[in-house]
């Protein structure tokens, strides 16, 4: 036999929205962790459905807007102490007025209420929570709240919430109370009958550490002729809610009853019944497939209304952006080598041609000479006359006339010898010169002689030009040839040194030439002066 509840008050079915709802506006670096890490957090059982919304550092902010009238905030509590100072720290708030928070534990807990709003009035409310977090995160894992029973918003939950008391389940005479919040059943055959509507239900339960035994295994049978094995036995976790039945694959959207029999018996762990939530629809709920991704967050605190529709970026986006991101990094750092390049290169100098400067015809080597005259001049057409060539020669131009006082000296001549002696100016004579150096050109042999060792090429012989020196010194008050007495200056000494002769030599060879020059061209020119 079937009785109902005895309870004198009947609970109001609540409305739960998830943390991904596309309802619930988040503001700041927001991430939904999908991977279950607060699962095993307290003794309060798992998170809802597995999903929790983690909070970033510094300031964030969530807000929610409903149309009913009490309504909380879950999730994981995780708050330190650290030197009085409270990390996390939140504020909750509705309708821009801020409420107490529900008093914080030392010890982590899951489905934690961590905003409590009661004893609020039928209408439509804001929900806001500021969260500031230095260093741990604020996890956020859904809102439950009490309907209005004729809502203005056009609004359909996707999970709705039965209590343990509601009017519509059925328990038989095996079910008993335990405390305020649970009902239990240790008798083999226990049933449990209720109805719903949506497309699929989840049982919550409670185990009791002084009634809980390792090896028991009740199983659940549904209407629908399937069996669900209940293993909610945790180690060191004797307290604990758990999730009972959540039908896999999800049953058509209607009317369905659900039927529970405990095949358990006394010396087993009992079952227990904590409330049940019924999955109405899936138009409000975002699909997650991955760990840790980005919810979506709004500029402003406040939403834009309860139909705003926003949803979690995709793996598949996420990994477009982030492979778009790369993509972008690299052309922006070939384009700044290649931009680099081409600045270096036009700021590089260049070295400009002078001004009149005509490049040649042909190409030559670095090192070639142009012979060739490009301009004319006085010298090149004697040298034309002269020689026939304008290839020019190891000569000197010289005066048309002689003059003792400018002296030529022979290009291209190695000397290596030793310095001279110092020398000392002559004695002024009025001796005639030129007999003297009559007598010296007449005694010297101005034929050639071969190289010697020192590279010096010396026309006559330095013996007998030596000899003719000192007879020439020998005339009583008689001047020296200045060509070949190292005019104007003369040694002390009666001996003539290598160097002196060397000197006289190359003198006598050049007045040599010059005359020779001077008869030519007075043959070839009789008018020249």
């Amino acid at each position: 036999m079937s009785i109902p509840t005895n309870g004198t008050s009947i609970p109001t079915r609540r409305v739960i929205v998830d943390d991904t709802d596309a309802q619930i506006q988040y503001v700041g670096p927001w991430q939904v962790d999908s991977r279950g890490s607060q699962d095993r957090v307290g003794n309060f059982g798992p998170t809802f459905l597995g999903y929790t919304a983690r909070s970033g550092p510094h300031v964030s902010d969530v807000s929610f807007l409903y149309e009913g009238t009490d309504s909380k905030v879950f999730g994981t509590l995780q708050a330190v102490n650290q030197s009085g100072t409270i990390d996390p720290r939140w504020t909750c708030s509705i309708d821009d007025r801020i409420v107490p928070i529900s008093p914080i534990t030392p010890y982590p807990l899951n489905n934690w209420p961590l905003c409590d709003f009661t004893s609020i009035g039928a209408g439509v409310h804001n929900i806001t929570v500021r969260i500031v977090s230095e260093q741990k995160h604020f996890w956020l894992d859904y809102i439950d709240y009490v309907p209005s029973p004729n809502p203005t918003i056009p609004t359909k939950p996707a999970f709705n919430q039965i209590d343990d008391q509601d009017n519509s389940i059925f328990y038989d005479d095996s079910w008993s109370r335990i405390g305020d919040f649970s009902m239990y059943t240790s008798r083999p055959g226990g049933r449990m009958t209720t109805n719903f509507t949506g497309t699929g239900v989840s049982w919550y339960g409670f185990i009791p550490e002084e009634m809980s035994h390792p090896s028991s295994s009740p199983h659940i049978q549904s209407t629908t002729k399937l069996q669900y094995p209940l293993f909610y036995t945790r180690p060191g976790k004797p307290h604990s809610l758990q999730p009972r039945i959540l039908p896999n694959p999800l049953l058509p959207y209607g009317n369905h009853t659900l039927t529970v029999v405990h095949n358990g018996n006394d010396e087993q762990t009992p079952l227990t019944l904590d409330r049940l939530v019924v999955l109405d629809h899936t138009a409000n709920t975002v699909s997650v497939q991955t760990a840790d991704i980005p919810l979506n967050t709004s500029s402003t605190a406040a939403p834009s209304g309860a139909n705003s529709q926003s949803a979690p970026l995709s793996s598949g986006s996420i990994a477009g952006a982030v492979i778009g991101a790369l993509l972008l990094l690299a052309l922006l750092i070939v384009g700044f080598i290649f931009g680099r390049r081409w600045y270096r290169k036009r700021s590089r100098p260049i070295i400009q041609p002078l001004p009149g400067f005509v490049p040649p015809s042909e190409p030559r080597a670095p090192l070639d000479l142009d012979t060739t005259p490009n301009r004319y001049s006085v010298e090149l057409e004697e040298r034309m006359q002269t020689y026939g060539t304008l290839t020019p020669v190891h000569v000197r131009r010289r005066s048309r006339h002689f003059n003792p006082e400018v002296r030529s000296t022979i290009t291209s001549m190695d000397f290596d010898l030793e310095p001279p002696p110092p020398l000392q100016h002559a004695a002024t004579t009025n001796a005639n010169t030129e007999h003297a150096r009559g007598s010296m050109l007449s005694q010297a042999d101005m034929s050639p002689v071969p190289g010697r060792s020192t590279g010096l090429e010396v026309y006559g012989e330095v013996e007998r030009l030596g000899a003719t020196s000192r007879s020439t010194d020998a005339l009583n008050g008689a001047e020296m040839d200045p060509y070949s007495s190292g005019y104007p200056f003369a040694r002390a000494s009666p001996g003539i040194s290598p160097y002196e002769q060397l000197v006289a030599a190359t003198k006598a060879e050049e007045a040599r030439r010059s005359q020779r020059k001077s008869r030519g061209r007075h043959h070839q020119d009789p008018g020249y002066q």
